[in-house]
C-alpha cells in the first residue's frame, strides 16, 4: 500500500506519522475501517482479526477463480503460512542439508584415502618383512584387519620370541580358516605345548584343510603319535597335564 501525501507540500507521509517532515504541517490520517469499528465498540479486536483471516482466505479463492494461480499453489502457500516459512526458508534448509551431505562425503573420502595410504605402507612393510613382533601382534589382534595372513609370514622370523607363541595362539583361534591353516604350519616349528589348547579344536574341520595340518602340528609340538581325533588328544592332555579349553575358534 502506497504512503499518503502531505496536502501542502505533496511529500510522502507514512501511515504512522502525524507531522509532515517536509513542511511540518499536521497530517490528519484517514482511519481504517477496522480501527473505527473497534474504537467505536461495534466489534471486538478478536472478531476483526478473524474477519481479516477470512478475507485472506477469500483472496486466495479469488486468485484461483481468475486464473492468477493454481489450487495447488494456493494449498502450498497456506501450508507455508501455517509453518511460518517461506519458499526461501525451505530452499535455505535444503541447501544446508546438501552442504552437510557434501561435507560428510568429503570427510569420508579423506578418511578412505588416509586408510589406503596407511594400508599401502603396511603392505610394503609386510612385503619386505620388516615388521616387528609388536606390530604383527597388533595386526593379528585387530578384528578389522585384512592383513593377518601377511603378518603371519613376518612372524616366521620371530618364532623364538616368547611373544610369538601368544600371537600364534590368537591366530589359531581366528575366524579365518586360511589364517588358522598358516598358523598351524608355523606351530609345527615351535615345539611349544601351550598351543595344544588352540590346535585340538581345529581337528574338527568341515573343509578337510585345517584339520590335517593341525594334527601334524599336534604331533610336532607334543611328540605323541596319536590318531586325529579330539577324544584321543583330550585323553593325552589329561594324562600329561596340558590344559584344553575345548572351544571352537
Amino acid at each position: 500500500m502506497d504512503p499518503e501525501k502531505c496536502p501542502k507540500c505533496d511529500a510522502a507521509v507514512g501511515f504512522d506519522e502525524v507531522i509532515c517532515r517536509g513542511c511540518g504541517a499536521a497530517i490528519k490520517r484517514q482511519r481504517l475501517l477496522g480501527e473505527i469499528l473497534v474504537d467505536e465498540g461495534m466489534i471486538s479486536r478478536d472478531r476483526l482479526e478473524e474477519a481479516l483471516r477470512l478475507q485472506k482466505r477469500r483472496l486466495g479463492e479469488i486468485l484461483v477463480e481468475i486464473g492468477a494461480c493454481k489450487a495447488e499453489d494456493l494449498d502450498r502457500a497456506v501450508q507455508l503460512q501455517r509453518l511460518g516459512r517461506t519458499r526461501a526458508d525451505i530452499y535455505r534448509r535444503q541447501l544446508r542439508f546438501a552442504l552437510v551431505v557434501i561435507l560428510m562425503l568429503v570427510l569420508g573420502l579423506a578418511f578412505a584415502l588416509l586408510r589406503l595410504e596407511r594400508d599401502a605402507e603396511l603392505l610394503l612393510k609386510l612385503e619386505k618383512e620388516t615388521l616387528g613382533v609388536d606390530e604383527v601382534a597388533a595386526i593379528i589382534s585387530d578384528p578389522r584387519s585384512f592383513h593377518k595372513f601377511d603378518a603371519l609370514r613376518s612372524l616366521a622370523h620371530f618364532l623364538e620370541d616368547p611373544r610369538a607363541i601368544k600371537i600364534l595362539d590368537q591366530a589359531l583361534r581366528s575366524d579365518s580358516w586360511y589364517v588358522q591353516l598358516y598358523a598351524a604350519h608355523l606351530a609345527r616349528r615351535t615345539r611349544d605345548r601351550s598351543l595344544v589348547g588352540a590346535l585340538v579344536p581345529l581337528l574338527i574341520d568341515e573343509r578337510g584343510l585345517v584339520g590335517p595340518v593341525a594334527h601334524q602340528a599336534l604331533q610336532a609340538v607334543t611328540g605323541a603319535k596319536l590318531e586325529p581325533s579330539v577324544k584321543a588328544w583330550r585323553e593325552w592332555a589329561a594324562v600329561n597335564g596340558v590344559g584344553l579349553d575345548g572351544k571352537r575358534p
